[in-house]
């Protein structure tokens, strides 16, 4: 009897951000999708199971079995649910595996970042997850929406406990979001909204302002006119701050960093009334 393969997602920290869950977890789809089974990485946890093998023994047909087991985190199984709720034509995802000899597993390690922190292989991974997504939407056209990406409810890790202690957040969000609404930006918060509703926010927008955020994942469905202005200076603790940048470079995103700013331990700062950041985003709304 043909064995059922179910294809597991080895852990990548999907819990931790969303940009984690999105190019690290669901990056691996592209490569079992491209039938890439010996990416090895050196932070994963092994799954210890008899029915491991290397490959599939037939070639898997759609929609592809894909297990990824939620640890505790600030993203949700619903975000898990969500996301696969949208490409299900393609893949069905299951929290767990199960029980009996009539499967077949394959673990995946998803994309890494041994090289680059951002993605080791960006220019494969990044539009792979692009279309895959915005081939479920409607995309939108004559994109006006400009949005500020709020961050005052962000959770941070403490060793390996989450509290909701601010971090990469201006202080005084609610001031400089007051003095954005000249220009007919608009505060969200994708915590606030469905993981199709975040790919349409993105896609609807032609200005993007955020600080150094695991939202700003999203940029990978925003159309090819948007201008995404990054908020950062040194950052937060650990990585070069590249991700957004290279997100943005290897889809042909207009970026712009915006760095006259004064972060402490945690990466938060405040931005006064006289900052020069409103005639920073005066010009690139006019450029």
């Amino acid at each position: 009897m043909s064995k059922k393969t179910i294809f597991y997602l080895k852990w990548r920290g999907g819990e931790m951000s969303l940009y984690h869950f999105i190019v690290l977890n669901l990056g691996g789809l592209y490569y079992i999708t491209n039938g890439l089974y010996d990416i090895t990485g050196s932070d994963s946890v092994e799954l210890n199971d008899a029915r491991i093998v290397d490959k599939p023994t037939n070639k898997p047909t759609y929609p592809i079995t894909i297990c990824i087991e939620k640890k505790p985190g600030p993203i949700s199984s619903k975000v898990f649910d969500e996301a696969f709720d949208m490409i299900k034509d393609n893949f069905h995802f299951i929290h767990s595996l199960p029980t009996g000899d009539e499967y077949e597993i394959v673990t995946i390690l998803g994309e890494d970042c041994k090289i680059n922190t951002a993605s080791d292989n960006p220019t494969n991974v990044f539009p792979y997850l692009r279309n895959l997504f915005l081939n479920k939407i409607t995309p939108q056209k004559n994109c006006k929406k400009r949005y500020f990406i709020g961050r005052k409810h962000s959770i941070t890790n403490n060793n390996g406990t989450f509290h909701k202690i601010h971090n990469r957040t201006i202080l005084n969000e609610e001031e400089f979001v007051s003095n954005l609404k000249k220009y007919n930006i608009e505060c969200i918060y994708l915590e606030n909204y469905f993981f199709k509703e975040k790919i349409e926010l993105f896609n609807s927008a032609e200005l993007i302002i955020g600080t150094n955020s695991s939202a700003l994942t999203c940029l990978l469905w925003c159309n090819t006119d948007v201008k995404v202005i990054e908020i950062l200076n040194q950052g937060y603790q650990c990585g070069n701050g590249c991700h957004y940048k290279l997100m943005c470079d290897t889809l042909g995103l207009k970026y712009y960093r915006y760095s006259n700013i004064n972060e402490d331990n945690y990466g938060n700062f405040s931005i006064d009334n006289n900052s020069d950041i409103y005639q920073f985003i005066e010009n690139i709304i006019d450029y």
